[in-house]
């Protein structure tokens, strides 16, 4: 059989008995056709491996080309499929590289190494399991481990471990910084020796004045302007707002607390529950003090020139004008009519003088006593509308089985009012009767 490509030759010598058509067969060559057989097998190299053939060689530039004329070492034109391991050469142990100048300095000790891209983690030598991917990714480290820079100049400058840094530019100019997670192009551009930071979003360490880039264990999270939407502080207190910059308690530099702030004119913050059986609101607890003064309190409403009104830690209600109001729109009401006579209430109540167990249980002392109704006493007067009972729960809203009577106080004032004016009534109707009676008795005395 004439063999006309390189591929139809046996890899045994002695069975090539042809080339092109040339006897090529044990004592019947003729020496014309040692010369013709060289002639086609360098025809046959030529159309295997020249210009145009599927696999092209081109020696004078060191090149090899697949399905293509190669402008590379190797250029491959189509899909590639790879049935084994695909490796690449460096001094270190299990170390990936593909790119211009990619890993080119990775050295014995650099191990589990990942870098694809023009220059990436071109610098690393002894630095272990780093992954870089992208265009200078990882450009300047050399020693440090357990790095992901995955963008273009990801990671650029920073020459310390464990950060996870991904999008274009994120973590660009950082140094020494450790333990870092950048997500977004240009994250954490600015961030320094800040270690332990996670920022999410186009924040580059420095804006809306929040500097973190020295700073350790912030997270911010921003949005594709850099602006800042929340930030935690290294303590766990959170600032939410829609400009940083103009919260005054965060610029304080004192931000002990959690900061919730708006620049518009609207509602500052918005809180629902929308079960529809059992809605509970704001729950607040001292849990590890029970400071039962006017020192501390749960509430204060604070205007630009002073407190408005204050709840006192021992539940004392200060407001700064003496007000404290009911809405009471005819509008809103029907039915009105007089109120009866409270008179027989008011007299049946019991006045009592008292002091509260919890404070006993501080330091018995006089300024404990306090005066009021109780509860039961109500009841039995025949005022039971006054009295309702709530069931008393423990801080985690579980219901203890147990309930606690209070007394609406503000209507028992209302029914005092009433008792009065019928006193007033009464003793207006004495007046002018005694007023009458003097005056008969100056007239009998004077006859």
């Amino acid at each position: 059989m004439t063999k006309d490509k390189i591929t139809e030759y046996d890899a045994t010598a002695s069975n090539n008995t042809d080339v092109g058509g040339v006897n090529l067969a044990e004592n019947s060559a003729l020496p014309s056709d040692m010369n013709n057989a060289i002639r086609e097998v360098l025809s046959h190299q030529k159309e295997a491996f020249g210009s145009g053939t599927p696999l092209y060689v081109d020696q004078t530039n060191n090149r090899v080309g697949v399905n293509k004329t190669p402008t590379v070492a190797l250029d491959v034109s189509g899909d590639i499929t790879f049935t084994g391991d695909l490796a690449s050469s460096t001094s270190g142990t299990s170390n990936f590289r593909a790119g211009v100048n990619a890993g080119d300095a990775i050295a014995s000790g650099g191990n589990y190494n990942v870098v694809v891209g023009d220059e990436a983690g071109t610098a690393i030598t002894t630095g272990d399991s780093n992954v870089a991917i992208g265009y200078q990714a990882g450009y300047t480290n050399a020693t440090s481990g357990n790095n992901i820079f995955i963008g273009a100049e990801a990671g650029y400058s920073r020459t310390g471990s464990g950060n996870t840094i991904v999008g274009q530019y994120a973590g660009r100019d950082g140094t020494t910084g450790t333990d870092n997670t950048l997500i977004g192009r240009n994250s954490g551009y600015n961030i320094s020796s800040g270690s332990k930071n996670t920022i999410v979003g186009m924040y580059n360490g420095n804006q809306n004045g929040l500097d973190i880039r020295t700073s350790n264990n912030r997270i911010v999270l921003s949005d594709g302007d850099g602006q800042v939407r929340n930030y935690v502080t290294n303590l766990g207190f959170t600032n939410i707002s829609n400009d940083m910059n103009a919260s005054s308690r965060f610029n304080s530099g004192a931000s002990s607390s959690h900061v919730v702030h708006r620049t518009g004119g609207d509602i500052v913050q918005f809180i629902e529950n929308s079960h529809n059986a059992n809605p509970y609101g704001v729950y607040i607890h001292f849990s590890g003090a029970s400071p039962d003064n006017n020192g501390e309190y749960f509430l204060l409403c604070q205007d630009s020139t002073t407190a408005r009104l204050i709840i006192r830690s021992d539940g004392d209600v200060q407001n700064h004008d003496n007000s404290y109001s009911a809405i009471s729109d005819a509008k809103l009401k029907e039915q009105i009519t007089d109120a009866s006579s409270q008179w027989e209430d008011i007299k049946a109540l019991t006045v009592r003088k008292y002091k509260m167990k919890t404070d006993v249980e501080t330091g018995d002392s006089d300024a404990h006593w306090r005066l009021g109704v109780i509860a039961q006493e109500v009841e039995t007067a025949g005022m039971g509308g006054l009295v309702s009972d709530s069931p008393d729960l423990d801080e985690n809203n579980n219901d203890l089985g147990t309930t606690t009577k209070t007394v609406k106080y503000s209507i028992l004032y209302m029914k005092a009012v009433k008792a009065l004016q019928e006193a007033m009534a009464r003793i207006e109707t004495l007046e002018a009767s005694n007023t009458a009676l003097e005056a008969r008795i100056t007239a009998l005395e004077g006859k």
